[in-house]
């Protein structure tokens, strides 16, 4: 009885956040990682605005063939697995510099992922955005 009440008071005392992150790392779903290993990000700047840039990312992430499992608004941020077979997870930071241009982050706790993930990426944005300023000086 009294090894229950300790747990429970430890439980009541470390707070929900602790619990709920908790119960997404056992889960797989946690991004605490990810913030961690945001200082190392890949990073570069595109000319879109915020909404339009994360509408672009999460169309070309699931064409890369990579998972989207979760899809952070309010924390501009979008996280993945890099494919159905290998669940190293990445992140996917977003900055508004300017009305018209966001700073895009790629993290990891996995180099390899990391740096994967950002090449094709960044190329498939600078591509993608390109094409659009090109179709729009038509």
């Amino acid at each position: 009885m009294r090894y229950v009440f300790v747990v429970a008071a430890c439980v009541f005392l470390s707070g929900c956040t602790v619990i709920i992150e908790g119960f997404k790392g056992i889960a797989g779903l946690s991004t605490r990682s990810l913030e961690k290993a945001r200082t190392s990000a890949a990073a570069d700047a595109f000319a879109c605005s915020l909404a339009a840039c994360q509408k672009i990312v999460r169309d070309e992430v699931r064409s890369m063939g990579s998972h989207i499992y979760a899809d952070a608004p309010g924390k501009n941020l979008i996280a993945i697995y890099v494919s159905e077979n290998d669940t190293t997870p990445v992140g996917i930071f977003f900055a508004e510099i300017d009305k018209d241009t966001t700073r895009v982050e790629v993290s990891s706790p996995s180099t390899r992922a990391k740096e994967l993930i950002a090449g094709r990426l960044f190329s498939r944005l600078k591509k993608k955005l390109a094409g659009a300023n090109n179709d729009a000086e038509e």
